[in-house]
């Protein structure tokens, strides 16, 4: 198998950092905190549905999304969605990401943009 180069070695470890950074979160967070941010306005059994993940457990990951559980205990735990009645129905919780959670994803999504202070490469 040949050996990644350099700009891909140097997106993965932006995209590792940027993953990084959202400490406490595993994989079942970061599936869901990225099908909501593709797919605003969700309900909680949509999100369990979208992800094949148990209600039960699409619910414990969206309360630690919420940052309604402390999952690092060295730091207080950061809202990266909120859930809001629902325009449609008001009988219906929508999820949708923070400003915290959308500077997240940017994050995530941005891994190819250069930082601040460095050349830009061709595109």
């Amino acid at each position: 198998m040949p050996d990644i180069n350099a700009t891909q070695r140097t997106r993965l470890l932006r995209l590792k950092d940027a993953i990084a950074s959202l400490r406490g979160l595993n994989l079942d967070h970061l599936v869901s905190l990225l099908t909501i941010a593709a797919d605003p306005g969700l309900s909680v059994n949509e999100l369990a549905e979208k992800t094949n993940t148990p209600q039960a457990s699409t619910s414990r990951y969206v309360a630690v999304l919420a940052g309604r559980y402390q999952t690092d205990a060295a730091e207080p735990p950061i809202a990266l969605v909120t859930q809001e009645i629902s325009a449609d129905d008001p009988r219906r919780r929508a999820l949708y990401l923070t400003p915290e959670g959308h500077q997240a994803i940017m994050a995530i999504i941005n891994v190819d943009e250069p930082t601040s202070g460095t050349e830009g490469e061709a595109a």
